[in-house]
């Protein structure tokens, strides 16, 4: 894979990010993350095969931790310019559940960090259907999403 297909690179070229801007944890899983990827190149057969899936397991965990971080600063996972005219394009609900399901983000969702992506829907009952996926409501005194795709 090339660096473009890995979420979290992804994100920090897009933004500009260097790794001093991440917390101590974040920074020390993504050196771990490039010395398992400098790796790669050596390794061969099923044992390439099961790092790939670690590097992507991790990859989607980094990228998590990094939206996480940078939640109150980004708006549909991009970092926010000063300016209402840089705003990039809103994405409907149903776009926003299928990047979170493609990231892999689908337990423990705070509807905080929903709302912060843009999501619209009301979240105030215990289940809430978009398109093909659902939104089950896990927490009792706190609004705590799972998110199921239907279909």
């Amino acid at each position: 894979m090339q660096n473009n297909d890995y979420l979290h690179l992804e994100f920090m070229g897009i933004n500009g990010l260097a790794m001093d801007s991440f917390s101590e944890g974040l920074r020390k899983k993504i050196k771990l993350f490039g010395m398992m990827l400098s790796g790669l190149d050596e390794t061969i057969g099923t044992d390439a095969l099961v790092l790939r899936d670690k590097l992507g397991k991790l990859d989607k965990e980094i990228y998590g931790d990094m939206l996480e971080e940078y939640e109150e600063y980004l708006e549909n996972n991009e970092i926010m310019e000063g300016s209402a005219s840089d705003k990039p394009k809103t994405k409907s609900d149903k776009e926003l559940l299928e990047q979170l399901w493609k990231m892999g983000r689908k337990k423990g969702l705070r509807r905080s960090t929903l709302r912060d992506m843009g999501f619209q829907v009301e979240l105030s009952r215990n289940r809430v259907s978009v398109g093909n996926f659902r939104l089950e409501r896990t927490g009792i005194f706190v609004h705590t999403y799972d998110l199921v795709r239907t279909s």
